[in-house]
């Protein structure tokens, strides 16, 4: 899995190129659509506060994972997995107000 993660970053890093840079892109928005369409409809459904875009909520989480992998790839710590717990406050703060 981290050298997935390492080859991620590495093709992050080579974007200018552009037949690299459009596999990203597509492969980025491949990811994150099922988040996406969860997350819509959680908002249809009342369950995720609709005040907040969820193409953005998906970027976010996107980075969330992007940023354990990157302190894996420095640290190589075991500790990465624990920063995903982001994702847990992340989550309690789309919860609509009871």
């Amino acid at each position: 899995m981290w050298i997935t993660a390492r080859l991620i970053l590495l093709s992050i890093a080579l974007t200018d190129d552009p037949d690299v840079g459009e596999t990203m892109r597509g492969w980025f928005g491949t990811v994150r659509a099922p988040l996406r369409a969860a997350l819509e409809a959680g908002q249809a459904a009342g369950a995720v506060r609709d005040d907040v875009d969820a193409e953005t909520l998906t970027w976010l989480w996107h980075g969330l994972i992007l940023a354990a992998a990157v302190r894996n790839a420095i640290a190589e710590d075991g500790e990465a997995l624990a920063s995903l717990a982001a994702a847990e406050v992340l989550a309690d703060l789309l919860r609509p107000p009871a």
